[in-house]
């Protein structure tokens, strides 16, 4: 199934208990995954590419090999122009429902955060990095390297979804 096809089965009410267990901070910008979620309702699905969403588990080990991190990720929507995401077949190789799948994808396609003032270190977990960086909530239509100034400030580094539960 397309990723269309996937956010035309679903209500976004119906998403919204996954999307809101993604991160604490989701729940006071509701607003703003609605309105994209409206919107990719009602846009038309350009070219994938050839690409596929894959949702996945991620682990993270230490040098010694023990689980330090477990997590979530929808690959091949962050930072995609939605058009092209919207005709990408969606493959769960995860264990999660759909709605969990389609709030996750949401979550990656809509964000994205600026590089000022991020304090990480290679050695930090994914919720150690994403505790440090300021998250919020943009549309990758809206905001493009096209439109935003060429200064080291503006560069973009996409999030990794939170722990999977």
């Amino acid at each position: 199934m397309i990723l269309k096809d996937l956010i035309l089965k679903y209500e976004f009410d119906t998403i919204v208990p996954d999307l809101t267990g993604i991160e604490e901070r989701v729940k006071s910008n509701l607003y703003g995954f609605k309105e994209a979620f409206d919107t990719l309702r009602r846009m038309t699905p350009g070219d994938a590419g050839g690409e596929q969403i894959v949702v996945s588990e991620h682990v993270e080990t230490d040098d010694d090999g023990s689980e330090m991190e477990r997590y979530l990720h929808a690959s091949n929507c962050e930072g995609e122009i939605w058009k092209s995401a919207l005709a990408k077949e969606v493959v769960l190789q995860a264990d999660v429902t759909e709605t969990r799948a389609l709030a996750l994808i949401l979550w990656h396609i809509t964000f994205m955060v600026s590089l000022r003032n991020i304090n990480t270190t290679p050695d930090m977990t994914m919720t150690e990095r994403r505790t440090s960086l300021n998250l919020r909530p943009q549309s990758c239509n809206i905001i493009s390297s096209a439109t935003m100034p060429e200064s080291g400030a503006k560069r973009l580094f996409r999030a990794e979804s939170p722990v999977a539960r």
